[in-house]
Formats: structure tokens, sequence, C-alpha cells
């Protein structure tokens, strides 16, 4: 069919148009393509990245980690190879996260206790109580394992063990102390600013003088001098004390006097 203008008019051939009662035609949809997914914002696409599971390169040993843990462990292994730059970024880490287990270990309390609480109330119905408890334990410990406190991953990462050399033996030692051992091996062979930079990660404590000024020893005379005047001035303290006994003694007996009398 034709409209006025020669076009022809193939409305009643598309999939989206509404019938006349209001639908659309069976199997039809208003929108095909469904709806427009939003693009996702920096912030979330890092997000995703970040916890993405990937390939771990090992020694003949197919791990898998996510991105956060093989950075961490990337920037480890770079310090530990004599990296002044990693080895800046890792103290960085540590001094804003830290490097220590996060603390799982929760707080028990008896169930007599419990229910003297004023949210006994809850234990009326035991079995549902104890089976909430261990969903919700559950659920914090796999979101523990979803997030990697950054904490954790620093301090995990230190106390790896790796293959090393000492007095030509071979042992095991911990990143943290391959890290140390590169450094200082570094240091004593000339390495320029080595010594500044491990100056920067610990600083040099400020020392002060336990006294002000140091007294000298006197001389044979300021010495007998000075035994005279301790000498006299312990005369003089004994007849103060004598004198303020005697005083005591007088208005004590001058107040029993009157008493006695009246």
């Amino acid at each position: 069919m034709s409209n006025s203008e020669g076009t022809s008019d193939d409305s009643s051939d598309r999939t989206d148009q509404p019938m006349k009662n209001g639908r659309y035609k069976e199997g039809a949809s208003g929108n095909a393509k469904g709806r427009p997914r939003d693009p996702a914002t920096l912030k979330a696409l890092f997000h995703r990245e970040l916890y993405k599971v990937r390939p771990l390169p090992t020694n003949g040993r197919r791990l898998r980690r996510t991105a956060k843990e093989i950075m961490v462990r990337s920037l480890v292994e770079s310090a530990a190879k004599g990296d002044r730059r990693a080895l800046n970024e890792l103290i960085e880490l540590i001094n804003i996260y830290g490097e220590r287990a996060v603390n799982t270990e929760l707080e028990t309390m008896s169930f007599a206790k419990a229910t003297e609480r004023h949210d006994s109330r809850r234990l009326r119905d035991p079995d549902a109580f104890f089976h909430n408890q261990d969903r919700t334990l559950k659920n914090w410990q796999k979101h523990l394992r979803h997030i990697q406190p950054m904490s954790a991953l620093l301090k995990r990462e230190l106390d790896r063990k790796v293959d090393a050399f000492r007095a030509g033996k071979p042992v095991k030692v911990r990143m943290r102390d391959a890290i140390v051992a590169a450094f200082i091996k570094e240091g004593i062979q000339g390495t320029p600013s080595v010594l500044r930079t491990i100056l920067n990660i610990v600083p040099e404590k400020k020392y002060r003088l336990p006294i002000h000024h140091i007294v000298e020893r006197p001389t044979p005379e300021e010495k007998e001098q000075w035994l005279k005047n301790q000498e006299k001035g312990d005369k003089e303290v004994a007849a103060a004390k004598a004198e303020t006994d005697r005083q005591r003694e007088m208005e004590m007996a001058r107040m029993f006097g009157a008493r006695w009398r009246g």
C-alpha cells in the first residue's frame, strides 16, 4: 500500500509495531536489542580486573592468583633483587596498610551467658539461631577471601620462604630477610645512595644528653668548707627542731594546766 507521497508503507511487516489492541506480535519485542548497558566506570573496571584470577608464572607449578596477589608478589620480588623504587613503594604500602594477618578469632560466649543477655529472645529457636550464625560466619570468611586485605597479602609475601645460600649452603629464607640482605650487600659494596635509602626507611634516632651540665669535682679546700657548712647546717636544723618541740610542749602544758584549774 502506498501513501500520499508515493512511498510504500511497510508498517504491517515490522515486528516491532504493536497490534491494534496495543500488544506486540507474539515472539516480537518493542526493544529487540534489549536495555542498553551503562558503560562501566573506570573504578569498576579496575576493581573487576584487580580481582580477576590469572595464571601465576612459577617454576613448573600451575597456580592461579588474582591480579592483586600477583602485583604484590612482583613488587616484593623486585625489592629482593635490589630495585630501590620497588623497595620505596613496598615501604609506602606497609606504612599505609601495615603487614599483619587479619584477626579471624572472634570472642566466644557460653550458651548460658548468652541466654542471660537482653537479646536472649533470639535464642528461642536455637536451631535457627545457630544456622544463621554459621551462615553469617561463612559469608564473612568468603568476603574476606575475596577482598584480600593488603596487610595480609604483604605479610604473606614477606614471610614467604625462597631458596638462598648462606655460608655456601642452600637454605630457605623469608623474603623480608632476602630484601634486607640484598640492600645491605649493595651498601657494603659501595653502591651510591643505598645508605640514604635505608635511612629513609629507618630514620636515625635523635639522642639527647642525659644531663644538662657536668659538675666539676671539688678541690680539697672546697670539700672541707662544704663539710663544715653541712655540719653547721645540721646543727641549725637540729636546734630549730628542738625549739619547735619545746614550744609545742609548753603549749600543751598550758592547755592541760587550764583544764586542771577549771
